[in-house]
């Protein structure tokens, strides 16, 4: 059970860094290791956690449903800004004993401002090719909206 001691102190520093001690956290035992539920994170972490990555579902999805690219214009765009692919640069694909719970959401959390960007950089697109004359504020829009991104 020695995994289940690194489970409850990364549940702790989740608690702790989150201020929050009323959160919903909730884990079961079972025979094959645990499953712990935090913020609509599923973690099922075998008995060899956290030697072995474990298996992420989010909102009763599997983890990976979050990482695929939902077109090629997405995957293009994504490609012309030098944006990593989700699915091949996730921590579950890098995994190492260094990583945490915490690291999951955290990247997540990254992911989500990332997807939001290319949706400003395709609307940007779409009002450029709409609106040519509109192409000089093009930095401006991106700079507004918080984007990272030059066009």
């Amino acid at each position: 059970m020695a995994y289940a001691k690194r489970v409850q102190s990364e549940i702790m520093d989740l608690l702790k860094d989150s201020g929050d001690s009323d959160q919903d956290i909730q884990t079961t035992y079972k025979h094959s290791g645990m499953v712990v539920k935090i913020n609509g994170f599923e973690f099922t972490l075998g008995k060899d956690y956290p030697f072995c990555k474990p298996v992420v579902s989010l909102n009763n999805k599997s983890y990976g449903y979050y990482l695929a690219s939902p077109s090629p214009r997405i995957n293009h765009l994504m490609t012309k800004h030098k944006i990593a692919c989700f699915c091949c640069h996730t921590v579950l694909c890098h995994w190492s004993p260094a990583h945490r719970m915490k690291t999951i959401m955290n990247e997540h959390e990254l992911m989500k401002d990332t997807k939001v960007q290319i949706k400003y950089l395709l609307l940007i697109g779409e009002l450029m090719a709409k609106y040519p004359l509109l192409e000089p504020i093009r930095p401006v829009l991106l700079e507004f909206l918080g984007s990272p991104f030059v066009c």
